[in-house]
């Protein structure tokens, strides 16, 4: 179990890290009039769980918590193309 929890973890610890570089780079594309950065208007993408991993060997709950994340993500990329659809490039 101890395998798998640290594959689970190291996945989502380099989603984390490409979501703060996302955020740092809009942050500087915005403070810099778009001199500098890059505007990201979807989210990083989450690398896939290995084939092989062992749900069975963890709570129910948290297999449904790491299993429903990518459609959690697919919803958030809905709504930030949603809301810049709506809002755009306004403060």
């Amino acid at each position: 179990m101890r395998f798998f929890a640290q594959r689970v973890a190291i996945i989502l610890e380099r989603f984390a890290v490409d979501c703060a570089n996302v955020i740092t780079d809009n942050d500087l594309h915005s403070g810099s009039k778009g001199a500098a950065g890059a505007r990201h208007l979807i989210l990083p993408t989450l690398e896939a769980f290995a084939a092989d991993t062992e749900w069975k060997v963890i709570a129910a709950d948290l297999m449904d918590r790491a299993l429903s994340i990518p459609s959690e993500l697919a919803l958030a990329d809905q709504a930030i193309s949603f809301w810049w659809d709506v809002v755009g490039d306004q403060d």
